[in-house]
């Protein structure tokens, strides 16, 4: 599969406008539908799980997956802190 050259910022935002359409996905199904790095995928939901709620679980991309389902439903912006450093 030909992947797109996104950075972070921007892959991240197009990742939370497809979950906001969506509703739900696995990260496989945005990694072809978004022609995006499953890598990639992984570590836009796993900022976004590290801001999940206490106690979340921070090993599985499912989980962080879930997470960022989650923040997007509520229309929460994931913070400066979770966004990894390029």
């Amino acid at each position: 599969m030909k992947y797109r050259d996104l950075d972070y910022d921007t892959a991240k935002k197009e990742v939370i406008v497809y979950f906001q359409e969506r509703g739900e996905a696995y990260p496989s199904e945005v990694e072809e539908d978004l022609e995006l790095d499953y890598e990639l995928v992984c570590q836009i939901t796993e900022g976004a799980e590290a801001r999940g709620p206490p106690g979340a679980a921070k090993t599985d991309c499912y989980e962080a997956w879930d997470a960022l389902a989650r923040l997007s439903k509520s229309g929460q912006r994931p913070a400066r802190s979770a966004i990894p450093a390029s």
